[in-house]
């Protein structure tokens, strides 16, 4: 696995570590069905997923609708060609774990435009053509990509190279390389 607690640097990181690697070293409830790569997204999550450094949102960044992260993030990427879409764990001010959506800048940090600022973020870059697929189907919803359990969780079955980002530092290559 990807994730080690090892990888935290505060407790805040450390609960997001504890909580992925407790679920994902859980024994399989049931086998991989045929075509699935992953059994949850969790797993997706240990093995591609980082931390990622919290950071005041941008003043041209409005504050969007609460409890709409995923849409909030999707959104605001269209306007954005060098921010990134990233989907997992943060644990917001209130020290809650959540699954969360936000973007991350052309300098690695998180721009956030559901929450002022979290305490701690954990999650994996989604190339941009795969969100826009997704939001496309999803309209009107409101759940992450990662969790689309309403259309049966499709990047369960999606091969990585079809979500990764191609090229550039959160790409296919760069997760191969740095293993």
């Amino acid at each position: 696995m990807a994730l080690q607690i090892e990888d935290a640097s505060t407790e805040a990181e450390s609960a997001i570590a504890t909580y992925l690697l407790m679920i994902a070293q859980a024994p399989a409830m049931r086998p991989l069905r045929e075509g699935q790569f992953y059994q949850n997204h969790v797993q997706i999550l240990v093995e591609y997923g980082r931390f990622w450094t919290a950071s005041p949102r941008p003043k041209n960044v409005r504050k969007r609708i609460a409890g709409r992260c995923f849409r909030n993030s999707a959104a605001v990427l269209q306007n954005q060609p060098t921010w990134h879409y990233c989907e997992g764990y943060a644990i917001a001010q209130s020290m809650t774990l959540i699954h969360h959506g936000w973007l991350v800048d052309e300098d690695g940090l998180v721009v956030d435009p559901t929450w002022n600022i979290g305490t701690a973020y954990f999650g994996v870059v989604i190339n941009r053509d795969y969100v826009d697929s997704c939001y496309k189907v999803k309209e009107g919803m409101y759940s992450g990509i990662l969790d689309d359990w309403k259309r049966g969780v499709p990047i369960l079955s999606t091969a990585p190279n079809k979500w990764l980002p191609a090229t550039g530092p959160y790409s296919v290559t760069s997760k191969i390389l740095s293993r």
